[in-house]
């Protein structure tokens, strides 16, 4: 009787902990979708997105394969767009396929996707987050993690702006569960340290809190422990 007794006091455990459990466990690593540039025989470079093209839906829309650098700058807008309109299907079953295509097509056109599409994705891929499974809140956040890593380059000088930016702020207000903060700061960590402009990039962000703009205001999770950013 009392090795039943224990297996049916860890499995309530376990369905009770469960999801604050797993989230906690989430780790953003920022270099999971860095891939080389694959090379055709002749030397061309491909691009990512021809090899992420793994569904039908969004290729049928796309209405083409595209598998050289020089097709997708032709159809850089109609990529962006057939992108967002798929992303903002929450229940979408494509979702992770959806990310790695966003990160392959920022990988193979960096300047471009930030200055013409970052800011109009974000508040897209950001929706994504009012999932409750851990699975897709992890690929969701490694995708803007990687987005972050390959665009880095950009948003060291403009740190600002992203926090700012149509509720990055928002997503380490009180307002949100304490695991998208958590997960969020994380995020958002990895250009600060990196960022040659710490100070005047905190100066912002400590004047946007006297305004009552959103951010975080300390450690929340269940555990008590917080991440500094």
């Amino acid at each position: 009787m009392k090795p039943q007794r224990q297996a049916h006091r860890t499995a309530n455990t376990f369905t009770f902990r469960g999801f604050g459990e797993r989230v906690r466990r989430l780790r953003v690593s920022a270099g999971r979708f860095l891939l080389q540039r694959p090379r055709t025989e002749e030397g061309e470079e491909t691009t990512f997105l021809h090899q992420a093209l793994a569904f039908q839906d969004f290729q049928n829309e796309l209405g083409g394969d595209l598998q050289h650098l020089t097709q997708l700058v032709h159809q850089e807008q109609q990529v962006a767009e057939c992108l967002a309109r798929h992303l903002a299907l929450s229940d979408t079953p494509a979702l992770q396929p959806l990310l790695d295509l966003l990160v392959a097509f920022a990988n193979d056109l960096p300047q471009e996707f930030y200055q013409r599409h970052f800011y109009n994705l974000l508040p897209v891929l950001v929706g994504q987050l009012a999932s409750r499974e851990p699975e897709r809140l992890e690929a969701v956040f490694l995708c803007l993690a990687s987005l972050l890593v390959v665009l880095q380059r950009y948003l060291r000088t403009d740190l600002v702006r992203l926090y700012h930016h149509q509720g990055y702020a928002s997503l380490l207000s009180p307002a949100q569960p304490w695991y998208i903060n958590e997960l969020a700061a994380q995020t958002l960590s990895f250009l600060v340290r990196k960022a040659s402009g710490q100070e005047a990039f905190l100066r912002g962000v400590i004047k946007g809190l006297g305004r009552g703009q959103g951010g975080p205001t300390g450690c929340r999770s269940p555990g008590g422990s917080c991440d500094e950013v």
